[in-house]
């Protein structure tokens, strides 16, 4: 029997927070624990918190928002100091796993039929049941290797249901703090999968309920969002630079002035002010070098 102890980071989604929490604790396959990180919510999650009577319930919560990065670091950080932990399973607070999601995720690697598995993340699904357009994985170029399995090798996935073994943590270190929001999860699954293969198991299933199914662009984004696309460049741009060296580097620089030509004749307003924050985050990215930290060090 592993013990797989939930990870959920949440700010200000209580409602939904209360569902999530439910279908994780009702799995078919029993958490073990459940660590949740209220990155300072102001809607009244904090008493609830306190109120719950669960034992395998332990709360965190930062002195500031650390943004979802630093969330999932100090909850991936508090899982590995339980020694009886085997797995961690991670997740965003409108994450809804179907009662035997944890249990799907598990089979392949229990039954032995993957070997040395980096990690493995479920189907994720929108609201009506179609593909969750934030959450496709990013498959690799041999992703139909055990397809007939129902398993996916993918490069890249998103804390949405991910499942990763403490081994593997203490080997390849914590997600990046630093990163605050956007890319911590692509950054640091890229980071498995560079070592180990890594699949998504098409019958692990839960639904996001995101508010709506599409992407997201700073080109078409709500004027209150446009600053938080400086992490989306300067967060991407260290990645590919990091993981694909100059190749990687070079492709992201014609991204991200791709993404100027798509501001200048696409967006229908404040084209000046979603230019400065590409190159704000452009430019930060190219000095930006942030320390991976390993679960031995108190953060």
């Amino acid at each position: 029997m592993k013990n797989v102890c939930a990870v959920l980071v949440t700010y200000n989604r209580l409602e939904l927070l209360k569902e999530s929490i439910s279908a994780i604790l009702n799995q078919t396959y029993k958490v073990h624990q459940l660590i949740i990180v209220d990155n300072q919510s102001t809607d009244g999650t904090s008493d609830y918190l306190k109120q719950t009577d669960d034992a395998r319930i332990k709360v965190y919560t930062p002195s500031k928002n650390l943004g979802g990065a630093g969330g999932f670091q100090i909850g991936i950080n508090q899982a590995m100091q339980n020694v009886e932990n085997d797995f961690v399973w991670i997740m965003d607070d409108d994450t809804i796993p179907q009662k035997d999601c944890l249990d799907q995720l598990l089979k392949p690697i229990v039954s032995g039929s993957v070997e040395s598995t980096g990690f493995m993340c479920s189907n994720v699904r929108w609201t009506d049941d179609s593909a969750a357009v934030m959450n496709i994985p990013y498959t690799t170029s041999y992703w139909n290797e055990l397809a007939q399995q129902g398993l996916i090798q993918v490069k890249a996935a998103s804390f949405v249901s991910l499942l990763v073994s403490t081994k593997i943590i203490r080997e390849v270190g914590l997600p990046i703090k630093e990163f605050f929001v956007w890319g911590d999860d692509y950054e640091f699954t890229w980071r498995i999968s560079k070592k180990y293969k890594s699949y998504c198991v098409c019958s692990s299933l839960v639904t996001h309920k995101m508010g709506a199914n599409h992407g997201v662009d700073i080109v078409t984004d709500t004027i209150g969002r446009i600053p938080r696309y400086f992490y989306s460049f300067r967060n991407s741009l260290y990645t590919e630079r990091h993981h694909d060296g100059v190749k990687g580097f070079t492709i992201q620089i014609l991204r991200e002035f791709y993404s100027v030509h798509k501001v200048l004749h696409h967006s229908k307003d404040h084209k000046w002010l979603r230019i400065r924050y590409i190159f704000k985050g452009m430019l930060a990215g190219l000095a930006f070098n942030p320390q991976i930290q390993f679960p031995k060090e108190r953060l």
